[in-house]
């Protein structure tokens, strides 16, 4: 690495960077061939090794990211102003890179979306249009219940009503991060129709590659060899739902997840409760939906 005056340390020159380069390569191809027998037996002890190597270099160039660097960037010693620009092309100062892109997802976004699918599946099973109509018949006197666990949760669920989020906003987020439901995404906003499609390849690919394993199993020798099955094609189809559902998780869906949770947990404290069961004959919640 170059050193300025002060002793601080900036961006390599192109020589360093070359030859770090060069040292990182000699040293794959040394361990590949230091454990060849091995690496015939089990591959993916290439990519096991490939990628604790990267581990190791893209560490050092995060921490190194954007420090120290000249205040242009190199260019006046690459173009030749100044007392101390380099004399030729390989003392110049040359970038690593930045951080990578992929390595900056935000994990909250991927498990709110995960907790609103499992949302969407009870909305589609009807419970929010069942306590809907629960309401009705409890206004309207029908449901013979006055004072129970079941009848005082009616009540409260009402009331929080007002504060939460509407069913048009439930839709309006299963239809901007799933594609699900004939409603508009919003004003500004746009659908996700490739989710579903992206969704159903990465667990056809999951179930495929368990499928071959299985298989391997029984007719193969060697059968816990990873090298049978192809991981890669179950990461790419992971990596690729994970974008998709990366750029489509913004905004309310988090707050709306963790507001909507708390009414379908109402939502089954109503349902539960043994005067509300008492008016269908029913044994449990998912008797009386």
């Amino acid at each position: 690495m170059s050193q300025k005056d002060n002793g601080r340390q900036s961006m390599p020159n192109k020589s360093d960077y070359d030859q770090r380069n060069d040292r990182i390569a000699a040293l794959l191809q040394n361990s590949i061939e230091a454990l060849g027998p091995e690496l015939v037996a089990n591959p993916q002890l290439a990519e096991v090794l490939n990628r604790m190597v990267d581990d190791q270099v893209r560490k050092y160039d995060a921490s190194q990211n954007g420090k120290n660097q000249a205040s242009d960037g190199g260019l006046a010693d690459l173009i030749g102003l100044g007392s101390n620009s380099p004399s030729n092309l390989g003392q110049a100062q040359v970038s690593p890179g930045v951080v990578n892109y992929d390595d900056t997802v935000v994990s909250e976004r991927i498990l709110a979306t995960a907790d609103l699918y499992y949302i969407y599946m009870h909305e589609r099973l009807g419970i929010f249009r069942v306590m809907s109509q629960l309401q009705e018949l409890f206004k309207a006197g029908t449901l013979r219940i006055s004072s129970g666990e079941g009848a005082y949760g009616l009540y409260r669920f009402d009331k929080h009503g007002i504060l939460r989020y509407h069913m048009r906003d439930r839709l309006r987020a299963y239809k901007r991060v799933f594609g699900y439901t004939r409603s508009d995404p919003g004003a500004g906003a746009r659908a996700n129709p490739e989710f579903h499609g992206l969704f159903s390849h990465f667990i056809n690919e999951v179930a495929q590659y368990w499928s071959d394993k299985r298989i391997s199993d029984v007719i193969r020798q060697r059968a816990q060899d990873p090298s049978f099955g192809s991981i890669a094609i179950v990461r790419r189809s992971g990596l690729d739902l994970r974008n998709n559902l990366k750029n489509s998780s913004y905004g309310y869906i988090n707050v709306l997840r963790i507001e909507t949770s708390q009414a379908l947990a109402e939502c089954f404290k109503v349902l539960e409760s043994s005067d509300v069961r008492a008016q269908f004959g029913a044994q449990n919640a998912w008797d009386v939906v």
